[in-house]
């Protein structure tokens, strides 16, 4: 029997006990250990075959183990597996993944997170890093100006601002989380200790790569790269068939594991904002040192109470009467590469225009002609019908293109003690989205926004 300590101490070490074994067992077909897993449920529709060679397509599923979240990271980890899946066994390494029916999948990246943490003789190194990935400790970042370039000749979607992006090391560790948060676990509150071992890990790269600070990391979340982890959003933007995120269950009830503002905080497939290099950071971050906490990667219990505050642009925004649908061909998201599919866009996102302006109204005249004043595109990150989503949102800019929807909370008295996330939102109209005196067109046809013009102010995130 374990106790909670010890069971901490030796859950922080399971990726150095499958990376050092030459050899993984998975039992992926099976439930628990009561069922097997050395006789395949599936048998072919026919006992004969027309050549030895080539046999019938099977699926490469793995089964009930790949849906664990304790099970990620110690296949994450080991360098060799051999899998018992659903429907036939399978090779897997860090090169490729082979399997019975003759399949086999590549695996292996010139860049991969295993080179990052786990370097060998033979690895391809990343590229150096810039000076604008290293943490300055203090992640006090001046407000950067916002430039909005004329849309191209015959391109109605206004060409999007690049940001510097996050660092090479970050990029790999956004990939690696993605579906991360679809795993089950008995105790949704493990999501954090279930993958704090892959955390110790890339805490020690990213000292190594970028020095001291880099490795401060909350909720899924690193510190230096606070900004574009904040951008995450539901994975249904890229995949239309693909539910919402959900509040995590336990027992029955809804419980909070995790601040709204990570990802951590919810379940389903997520993609990362950091992918997307959008836009440069336009806000400051105020954490400091003496509020961050310790060893996170360490905590088996949930940081639900932990606030970030940050000072930024803040402004409310009205949800449209015009759909995304209406202006599908004008979406700002639509020029991502690889770009956010159309169906997608106008299945699970909506319009923003600026409360104080008088609403648009449907059906008087085109659409096109109203368009001028849709300030935003936002999508929710939990499903919310219309009949349980507010009809006017705060908008937190984070960058020169996107930022979060918050909604208010209050507490027993009515006062407000701070923000909970709804979703993410992606700048259209910049003369419909900031103060008209902070904006002034620039020398290419587009807008310059004066930073110092606008009215900024902490934002408590909950």
């Amino acid at each position: 029997m374990q106790d909670n300590e010890e069971w901490s101490r030796h859950a922080s070490l399971t990726p150095k006990l499958y990376n050092n074994a030459d050899l993984t067992i998975v039992a992926g077909r099976s439930n628990d250990a009561h069922q097997g897993f050395l006789r395949p449920e599936y048998t072919s529709d026919s006992s004969t075959v027309s050549n030895n060679w080539i046999d019938r397509k099977r699926n490469h599923n793995i089964g009930p183990t790949n849906e664990s979240g304790w099970c990620y990271q110690e296949l994450l980890m080991s360098r060799r597996a051999i899998i018992f899946g659903e429907q036939q066994l399978s090779f897997r390494c860090r090169e490729r993944h082979e399997f019975e029916d003759g399949e086999c999948v590549k695996v292996g990246q010139r860049e991969s997170w295993y080179n990052l943490l786990l370097p060998s003789p033979t690895t391809v190194c990343l590229p150096a890093p810039k000076d604008d990935h290293k943490p300055d400790n203090t992640v006090q970042r001046a407000a950067q100006p916002a430039r909005y370039h004329p849309n191209m000749p015959g391109n109605k979607r206004r060409p999007l601002l690049s940001g510097k992006g996050s660092d090479p090391a970050l990029v790999q560790w956004y990939a690696m989380i993605a579906d991360y948060p679809t795993r089950k676990f008995y105790d949704p509150t493990e999501i954090h200790s279930a993958i704090s071992g892959v955390v110790r890990l890339f805490q020690s790269a990213f000292v190594e790569r970028l020095g001291p600070g880099s490795d401060r990391y909350m909720a899924g979340l690193w510190e230096s790269d606070m900004i574009p982890g904040l951008l995450w959003r539901s994975s249904r933007i890229q995949d239309p068939d693909l539910p919402a995120l959900q509040e995590p269950m336990h027992q029955g009830r809804v419980i909070q594991r995790a601040p709204s503002w990570s990802w951590m905080a919810l379940t389903g497939p997520i993609r990362q904002g950091g992918l997307d290099n959008l836009g440069v950071p336009c806000c400051v971050a105020t954490w400091g040192v003496n509020n961050w906490p310790g060893p996170m990667a360490e905590y088996s219990k949930s940081p639900e109470i932990f606030k970030l505050v940050i000072t930024g642009y803040v402004r409310r925004l009205r949800i449209s009467q015009y759909s995304t649908r209406d202006h599908a061909e004008y979406s700002a998201w639509g020029n991502i590469v690889p770009h956010y599919p159309t169906e997608s866009m106008n299945r699970h996102t909506f319009r923003l225009e600026a409360e104080e302006a008088k609403p648009l109204i449907t059906g008087i005249r085109d659409p096109s002609m109203d368009w001028p004043n849709i300030a935003a595109t936002g999508i929710f990150d939990m499903e919310r019908k219309a009949t349980n989503r507010p009809s006017s949102i705060t908008a937190l800019r984070l960058t020169s293109e996107e930022g979060l929807l918050l909604d208010e909370v209050y507490d027993s008295r009515g006062d407000t003690i701070g923000f909970r996330r709804m979703g993410v939102f992606v700048i259209e109209n910049p003369v419909a989205f900031y103060p008209a005196h902070s904006i002034a067109a620039n020398a290419y046809g587009g807008y310059d926004v004066i930073e110092g013009r606008l009215p900024v102010g902490p934002m408590t995130l909950l």
